[in-house]
């Protein structure tokens, strides 16, 4: 419970950091590029602490494509909060959490729980609701592949989640 607590706070710090870094007009890719840095080098020292344990190729595989899911959707979320700010970003890349519930509902027969079913149905309508919202941002009209943006960002933080 720990990890999910941790997650969703160090998540939400990042994803307003950089939305603050964005308003002030910094260098976001900067910004960005140190906060992966230091992530890495944590996970380094995580794991040199824990011992030097042998990482299989299918372990390997998957955090190859989990870190290149977050390095990619990186570029996403600065787009999407440059259009409709940290909040539209955040319930989208939370949302994606459905990528592996669909996966697990086809692939292995998993059915999700009643409480489940009722916050991914919550989650969706908490998207149509922001995305509706005035928001305070530089950009008064979307671009017509905004939908398109935000369902690639929506499926990478999806296969990010399914390759953990």
């Amino acid at each position: 419970m720990i990890y999910i607590v941790l997650h969703i706070l160090l998540s939400s710090v990042f994803m307003l950091g950089m939305r603050w870094a964005q308003r002030r007009r910094q260098d976001v890719l900067s910004v960005g590029g140190v906060n992966y840095i230091v992530g890495g080098l944590a996970a380094l020292g995580f794991y040199a602490q824990a011992g030097s344990q042998p990482v299989s190729a299918a372990a390997a595989t998957y955090g190859a494509v989990n870190g290149t899911a977050y390095f990619v959707a990186f570029f996403f979320v600065l787009s999407t909060m440059r259009w409709r700010g940290a909040a539209l970003a955040t319930v989208v890349t939370r949302l994606s959490i459905v990528v592996p519930v669909i996966v697990a509902f086809f692939v292995w027969q998993e059915r999700p729980s009643m409480v489940q079913a009722a916050g991914i149905s919550l989650a969706c309508v908490s998207l149509t609701l922001i995305g509706r919202g005035k928001l305070e941002t530089s950009v008064t009209r979307l671009p017509w592949y905004a939908p398109l943006h935000a369902g690639l960002l929506f499926l990478i933080g999806g296969s990010s989640r399914l390759s953990q």
